[in-house]
């Protein structure tokens, strides 16, 4: 049961489409290989399908976008969550996480050569059924999530929207120490609680 509402946890919505300039921005989803990403935005397993050289999976930087400059997370309009391997490690290390997934792969610039091997994609399998609605938000294209306060208090840091998957929400320590901790390209959505 809940505590006083001043003493419940508060959880924010992952960005994973910043929009910094100053930063690289990657394609939707990986070239080469087939790999059904599509199955980890929605929190989906797909251990047995990810190439055993997690290398050979690629993915490339969007040709129309300026910037080039490696942050900690990397935007993308596939809803894939794209961490530097510090970012990962610290999460795993330090919050409640579990159940996730981690593979490597590589990083390639506008003309196809090797950008980086630092990156990983992070797939929470964690699920939590709090969904209350959604709120039209005027200054949003999307609408706002209306979330079951009660319901989120014993997930983790980390997990997904059990009745939309591709919103993956964060606890308030998790966000303000990747903040604290230096890490860039981080952007967080509040939502909208419902206590009945």
């Amino acid at each position: 049961m809940a505590g006083r509402l001043d003493e419940t946890r508060e959880f924010k919505l992952l960005n994973t489409l910043p929009l910094n300039r100053e930063y690289c921005l990657a394609q939707p989803k990986p070239d080469g290989e087939y790999v059904p990403i599509y199955k980890m935005v929605k929190g989906q397993s797909i251990a047995a399908r990810y190439p055993a050289d997690q290398y050979s999976v690629e993915l490339a930087l969007d040709p129309d976008w300026p910037g080039l400059k490696l942050p900690s997370i990397i935007g993308n309009a596939g809803n894939l969550i794209i961490l530097h391997k510090d970012v990962a490690n610290f999460i795993q290390t330090g919050f409640k996480a579990e159940p996730f997934e981690a593979f490597s792969f590589t990083l390639t610039n506008h003309k196809g050569r090797v950008h980086s091997k630092d990156y990983v994609f992070f797939g929470p399998l964690a699920l939590c059924a709090c969904l209350r609605g959604r709120k039209p938000d005027p200054t949003a294209l999307e609408r706002q999530l209306v979330l079951y306060r009660e319901k989120m208090q014993d997930a983790g840091d980390i997990f997904r929207v059990r009745e939309a998957r591709d919103n993956v929400m964060v606890s308030a320590e998790l966000a303000d120490a990747l903040v604290a901790k230096g890490f860039t390209n981080f952007e967080f959505t509040d939502v909208l609680y419902s206590d009945r």
